[in-house]
Formats: structure tokens, sequence, C-alpha cells
């Protein structure tokens, strides 16, 4: 009788092993299978570039909490209406400050735009303290500006 349990153990065993094989090579190779990541990409890929016009359908709804990541002189000199600014280069206010980052909002970050990188340092600052995708625009606030969309400009 023992024996006869060990054999079924054994058995159990493989069947599960080959099992398990048979599943990772078919998500290897299927074309929508599984990719493996590790968690900072999967981080890495909550932050998504999207045009001036994307931003615009965001502003338009009323869907987004748009943040300038410029510095205060710069934001306060122009920016997108309505938005609020956090610099990049200052620590992030404690997250009772930051009661925007609560609502059910998306958020939409912009700088200069090209190689300014004030977003991307902004938006990984953010990134864990919401559960949202956090949207940058591509060529800031330069490229919105241009579209003729609303800014708000010092007097």
């Amino acid at each position: 009788m023992k024996k006869l349990s060990q054999h079924l153990l054994r058995d159990m065993l493989y069947i599960t092993v080959a099992a398990a094989a048979a599943a990772f090579a078919v998500n290897l190779f299927h074309p929508r299978g599984y990719v493996m990541v590790g968690r900072s990409e999967l981080e890495h890929r909550r932050i998504v570039p999207i045009s001036a016009y994307e931003a615009k359908i965001k502003y338009d709804s009323g869907s987004a909490v748009f943040i300038d990541a410029r510095e205060k002189a710069e934001f306060d000199e122009s920016h997108i209406a309505g938005s609020i600014n956090i610099p990049a280069g200052d620590p992030l206010p404690a997250p009772a400050g930051l009661p925007y980052l609560k609502q059910p909002k998306e958020i939409v970050i912009y700088c200069d735009g090209g190689s300014c990188g004030a977003s991307a340092i902004l938006a990984g600052k953010i990134l864990g303290l919401t559960r949202t995708h956090i949207y940058i625009i591509e060529r800031g606030l330069p490229d919105w500006k241009a579209r003729g969309f609303p800014v708000q400009e010092s007097d």
C-alpha cells in the first residue's frame, strides 16, 4: 500500500512538472502570451506619452489633473489654464498636500517638451502615490501653445 502511494505521488509530481513546462512553452510562443517582466518594468509602463491633441481631449472632458513640472517662475509666466505647479526639482509635498492624486482623475504632466525631462522625473516621483496611469505631453507646453489650446499668461 505504501509503495502504491509513493508511485502515485511521484506520478502526480511528474504530471505537474510536465504541465507547467508545457504551459510555459505555450505562453512563450503564443502571440498573446504573458510577458514575464519585473515590477519596475510594469511600473514604468504606467507612464504614457501622449500628444497635445490627446491631452486636449482629457482637458475638455475634465477627466484629468494637469501638472506643470517646470520651475515656479516659468509657470507664473505661462501655463496650461487650470494646471497646478509642482516643480520636478523640488521634493514632493506630503501626500496630504496632494489631494488631487486621490481623486478619480487621470494625471497629465508637462514641461517645455523635447529634451526637458522634468515631466518624466516628476512622473517617477508621483508613480508610487497613485494607481492610475500618468500621461506626459510629449512636446510639452510649446506644442500645446502652437495648437492654440487654452493657456494662462502673466499680465
